[in-house]
C-alpha cells in the first residue's frame, strides 16, 4: 500500500496537480526521468514542462491558498495526463502549505498482486466502510483507457496505411498506363513474336521492381533508424520523457516486403490492358 494523494499547487502563478507522498518509490510506475524524489519539507520535484526554466538545484515558488513558499529542485518527472504541468511534494512539504493536509481524507493505492480487484474493493468496503469515502478500480479504468487508445490507433494507422497504398496505387497506375500506351506497338510486335499477354505484364512488373525494393529496402533503414528518435520526439510533446515503447527490428523488414509485394501485385493488375493490345489491330491501322 501507498499513501498517494493529488492535491493542487501553484508553481510560477500556474495552477497545476502535485502528487504528495512519503513514499514515491514504492510506486509500481516510476515517473520520475531524472534526478530524485522529493524527501524533504524543502524539496520539490516538477514535471517536464517546467523543466527548461527550473534546473536541478534551483529554487521555485509555490503557492497554495494565500501561502507561497520556495523549494528546491531535486528532480524531474513525467506526466501524459497533464502534459508534464506537474509536480511532487512530501507530506510535511504540502503540509507547509495547508497546516490542515496532516488531518485531511488521503489517497491510499493497495497493490493487489494478480488477486480480484473487484473482490478486494469488496473486502475494502465491507471491513473499512466508515474510513474510506470513495473507491475506485484503477486496474479497470487502465484496461478500458488501453483499449481505447488502442482502438483509436488502429484506426489512425489503417486509415495512413489506406491512404499510402491508394497514393502508391495512383501513382503506379499512372506509371504503367503511360508506359503501355507509349509501348504499344513494340507490344504489338512482341505479340506477333510469340509473347504472351501474361509475359508481357511480368516484364513490366520487374522493370519496376528494382525500385520498388531499393525504395523499400530504404524506407526500412530510414524507419530503423528514425522509430526511436521519433517516438520520443511525440511522446515528450504529451510529456512522457522515458518512453517504454518497444520497436521491433522485424516490423520495418516486414513492412517493406510486405510493400514490394503489394506494389508487385498492383503492377500486374494495372497492366491488364495489355491483354487488348491486338497486332491484327496495330497492322490494319
Amino acid at each position: 500500500m501507498i499513501a498517494y494523494t493529488t492535491a493542487r499547487v501553484g508553481v510560477d502563478g500556474t495552477q497545476l496537480p502535485a502528487f504528495v507522498s512519503d513514499d514515491f518509490d514504492a510506486a509500481s510506475n516510476d515517473i520520475r526521468y531524472d534526478g530524485n524524489h522529493p524527501a524533504t519539507a524543502h524539496e520539490i520535484a516538477i514535471g517536464s514542462a517546467l523543466a527548461d526554466a527550473h534546473p536541478i538545484g534551483s529554487h521555485v515558488t509555490v503557492s497554495h491558498g494565500g501561502t507561497a513558499l520556495g523549494y528546491t529542485v531535486v528532480g524531474y518527472i513525467q506526466s501524459v495526463n497533464d502534459g508534464g504541468s506537474v509536480c511532487e511534494l512530501t507530506n510535511a512539504g504540502y503540509t507547509r502549505l495547508d497546516p490542515d493536509f496532516a488531518h485531511s481524507p488521503r489517497t491510499l493505492y493497495v497493490y493487489c498482486d494478480g488477486a480480484d480487484t473487484a473482490r478486494v474493493i469488496r473486502a475494502i468496503e465491507s471491513t473499512c466502510g466508515d474510513l474510506v469515502t470513495h473507491t475506485a478500480d484503477m486496474e479497470r479504468m487502465r484496461d478500458t483507457s488501453q483499449q481505447m487508445y488502442g482502438s483509436v490507433m488502429s484506426t489512425v494507422s489503417l486509415a495512413m496505411l489506406i491512404l499510402a497504398v491508394d497514393l502508391t496505387g495512383l501513382v503506379l497506375m499512372m506509371v504503367i498506363r503511360s508506359t503501355i500506351v507509349r509501348e504499344r506497338h513494340r507490344f504489338g510486335i512482341l505479340k506477333a513474336l510469340g509473347y504472351t499477354s501474361g509475359q508481357l505484364m511480368r516484364q513490366i512488373a520487374a522493370a519496376l521492381m528494382p525500385a520498388t525494393a531499393a525504395g523499400a529496402v530504404l524506407g526500412a533503414l530510414v524507419a530503423g533508424m528514425a522509430a526511436r528518435p521519433v517516438t520520443d520526439a511525440l511522446f515528450a510533446t504529451v510529456g512522457v520523457m522515458r518512453s517504454q515503447f518497444d520497436h521491433t527490428a522485424l516490423l520495418p523488414i516486414a513492412a517493406a516486403l510486405a510493400l514490394t509485394a503489394v506494389q508487385g501485385a498492383l503492377a500486374l493488375g494495372f497492366a491488364t490492358p495489355i491483354c487488348a493490345i491486338s497486332p491484327y489491330q496495330l497492322i490494319t491501322e
